[in-house]
């Protein structure tokens, strides 16, 4: 037999189901034998279900997976809501209700990095239920979405010659060129190699927003560096791993009649006219400084038979990336001629070379003799490469 108090209190709980439900689990079926409370609970259960709210979708930026703002767009989808709760926390603690809005903008917190966003939602049942628990009526699960604030963010970096025209792996100079790939915009970056605290360096600002200069350590091999970027003196970047592979460069003497042929059997053209290619010998001890004493290599000669040479040596190529062709060009013309003309300055990769070997005035042209006067000849070219790398790599693009 229930007291009067109980009976009073379960009155007043019938009363208040026509106008404000709590928030209620689900409804749990009665077993065979029920008592009044629990069919009274059944009851009240079934009719909150009837007006609970449903989060049919929740979209962050229009489902972005990053952004570099510090407010983002919340769109909400949903069925019989009336207010809603919207958190950087999951227990929504400094959080109030609020009448429902299906677009709007939230501001993030100023930290950056992954946020997660918890939204729930209420249906309005009456205002004297909310004095009691806080709610304004039943409520929806939680919902949640996920997003990384960077300001900026580095999709991607990329290793350059210093020149910026190749895109590298390794590197045979220690001067690089850095390129980020950025989402957003940076005014500051700051570089180290991965083992150091990135955190103690000073921001720099001598780079374009994208590409900035890099010296290697002088150690030969994988070097791993971090780097990171910001806008002004807000924001930042994530950190971003990069390697480069350092291999040195070398000094290469190719003989003329040996690069001349390397680059043929890669394809690469030449515009020849009256000029008859061949080998023309060297003597090892004719080397010039700086080369060993024993190196041997076979000239190049054009010129032959009181015959004129004109036109270009390798023409409209290139070396491959991380070669350069050096100031000696090692050549040898006939006295007054023009010779052999660089098509571009040393240092460069472009090896093109102009050839003005005009017919002799008299006499014919005898190429087995390196000396004689009338002849043109590259005896070498000097080629400046990756230091574990064969010379003919230089030639393969």
């Amino acid at each position: 037999m229930l007291s009067p108090l109980c009976r009073s209190f379960m009155l007043i709980m019938v009363l208040l189901v026509g106008t404000a439900l709590p928030t209620l689990a689900q409804v749990t079926r009665c077993p065979p034998v029920c008592t009044r409370e629990q069919g009274l609970q059944n009851q009240i259960n079934e009719s909150a279900n009837r007006f609970r709210p449903t989060l049919e979708s929740l979209t962050i930026d229009g489902g972005a997976q990053m952004t570099t703002t510090s407010s983002v767009t919340i769109e909400i989808r949903a069925s019989r809501a009336t207010h809603m709760k919207i958190s950087e926390r999951s227990d929504f603690q400094g959080a109030a209700w609020q009448p429902l809005q299906t677009r709007f903008q939230f501001p993030l917190s100023t930290t950056l990095g992954e946020k997660t966003i918890y939204v729930i939602l209420a249906n309005e049942m009456g205002e004297g239920f909310s004095r009691v628990i806080g709610a304004p009526g039943p409520t929806s699960a939680v919902a949640r979405r996920v997003i990384e604030y960077w300001n900026p963010r580095i999709n991607a970096v990329e290793v350059f010659t210093s020149d910026g025209s190749q895109r590298i792996a390794s590197s045979p100079s220690r001067e690089v060129l850095i390129r980020l790939d950025l989402l957003g915009s940076a005014t500051q970056f700051r570089v180290a190699p991965a083992a150091e605290d990135l955190s103690r360096l000073p921001w720099r600002s001598d780079f374009n927003g994208r590409d900035f200069e890099l010296w290697l350590a002088p150690e030969v091999g994988i070097q791993v560096f971090r780097v990171e970027a910001r806008n002004g003196v807000a924001g930042g970047s994530n950190r971003v791993e990069f390697a480069v592979n350092y291999v040195g460069s070398r000094v290469f003497f190719v003989g003329g009649w040996d690069a001349f042929r390397e680059a043929r059997s890669q394809g690469w053209s030449s515009s020849l006219q009256g000029c008859q290619p061949e080998a023309l010998a060297n003597n090892p001890s004719e080397n010039v400084p700086g080369e060993p004493s024993s190196a041997g290599y076979e000239g190049l000669s054009l010129a032959r038979h009181g015959g004129g040479c004109d036109g270009h040596l390798f023409r409209g190529r290139s070396l491959a990336p991380g070669w350069t062709l050096e100031t000696d060009l090692g050549t040898f013309t006939a006295s007054g001629q023009t010779g052999f003309v660089p098509a571009s300055r040393p240092g460069s990769n472009q090896i093109e070379m102009r050839i003005a070997c005009p017919q002799p005035p008299g006499g014919n042209v005898r190429p087995e003799n390196r000396f004689d006067p009338d002849g043109c000849h590259v005896v070498r070219l000097v080629l400046r490469g990756p230091a574990n790398a064969p010379w003919r790599d230089a030639f393969k693009r």
